[in-house]
């Protein structure tokens, strides 16, 4: 992945291109086989073990959001973009299309159980998985946190050699690989 100007390319393995251009707020992309040319569409797999796996992270906290960016990036699988709140992660899901999102519970104005409500709401990003992370975990928020749509929540402080391997078990459907 390399930074152009104002562009960001990700390129997998197979030849698959990912340009996004940021322009302020809005984020667009167009993916693109580079031997074709031909726009491919996106679809989200669970086995996308080879190519980048998207996170989306909010959580209001700065440092929050780069320790977990620096601890999933540490597997060259992973691409993630931090978002400051749920005002700003609603339009950075739909735009950017994640495999997962990984969402603080408490943050100032729009709260992690409203983001979560409002993302699937919509349904460009209804199908997205979500885990809470949260340093406020008691045993009956993890039943309530479940029952919101959230596959899980991760406990802060977390482990950050394992986050990666956590966050993969949770694309793959299981809670351990």
């Amino acid at each position: 992945m390399r930074r152009t100007g104002q562009y960001l390319v990700e390129t997998s393995a197979h030849s698959n291109a990912v340009v996004m251009e940021f322009d302020g707020a809005a984020l667009s992309e167009q993916r693109a086989d580079l031997h074709s040319q031909k726009p491919r569409e996106h679809s989200r797999v669970k086995a996308k073990i080879m190519c980048s796996l998207r996170v989306l992270h909010i959580d209001d906290e700065s440092t929050m959001r780069e320790l977990v960016a620096m601890s999933l990036e540490l597997d060259p699988e992973f691409t993630v973009l931090g978002c400051a709140s749920g005002l700003e992660g609603l339009p950075a899901a739909e735009q950017w299309q994640p495999d997962i999102i990984i969402l603080d519970v408490v943050m100032p104005g729009m709260d992690g159980p409203e983001t979560l409500g409002r993302l699937r709401e919509n349904p460009q990003t209804s199908d997205i998985p979500v885990v809470f992370m949260t340093a406020q975990l008691h045993p009956r928020d993890l039943c309530h946190f479940k029952s919101l749509g959230a596959l899980d929540v991760i406990a802060k402080p977390f482990e950050p050699l394992s986050l990666a391997a956590l966050v993969r078990g949770h694309l793959l459907g299981r809670d351990e690989i």
